[in-house]
């Protein structure tokens, strides 16, 4: 039970620091504009939105790394193999001192917040200083646990997100009807 416990609490940690990611010096604005229509991968209607998506990706694929908005980064925050460091772990234990500073924390530590803040706005060069590792971000999809479906409600809104900040409209991921016989193979 408490090993749940646990799970549940960096779920919403992890969904609450994403959010402030998001949302902090990020660019990203809360619209009230009504959102579109989400469409199955296969409706030609889906094309415009797929056309964002492959703009997306390519432009996501082209930033570093350790920028929170890249296209490995938010791969990784899914999973990510264990024993594979080729696209940039800096610092094992960075988001703590990032994210959840300590009370009294030091000036150097409160500078690196901040300058973790602009980083996610793409304002600072790469600074393995302030680089996230992933012993608290990275590899957190939780298979084989309820927490499996909102888990990725919330992934997907925020990967949603960035995606609508890369390329400057509205954005609505397709899905894939699996229920669909035709689109099986």
């Amino acid at each position: 039970m408490l090993a749940a416990a646990l799970d549940r609490r960096n779920f919403v940690a992890g969904g609450l620091t994403s959010l402030a990611m998001l949302l902090t010096e990020s660019g990203v604005k809360l619209n009230a504009q009504t959102p579109p229509v989400r469409r199955e991968v296969h409706d030609p209607a889906a094309a415009p939105m797929l056309q964002l998506y492959k703009r997306a990706i390519k432009e996501m694929k082209d930033r570093p790394v350790w920028d929170p908005t890249s296209w490995w980064f938010q791969a990784n925050i899914h999973w990510t193999p264990q024993q594979d460091d080729s696209k940039g772990c800096y610092e094992i234990n960075c988001f703590n001192a990032l994210f959840q500073p300590l009370p009294g924390a030091t000036p150097e530590v409160l500078a690196r917040i901040q300058a973790s803040r602009r980083l996610v706005a793409g304002e600072v060069p790469l600074d393995p200083s302030v680089g996230v590792g992933r012993d608290r971000i990275w590899l957190k999809c939780p298979h084989r646990t309820y927490d499996f479906l909102p888990w990725h409600r919330v992934y997907l809104y925020f990967f949603e997100r960035i995606i609508e900040s890369v390329v400057g409209e509205p954005f609505a991921l397709p899905y894939w009807n699996y229920l669909d016989t035709r689109y099986r193979d």
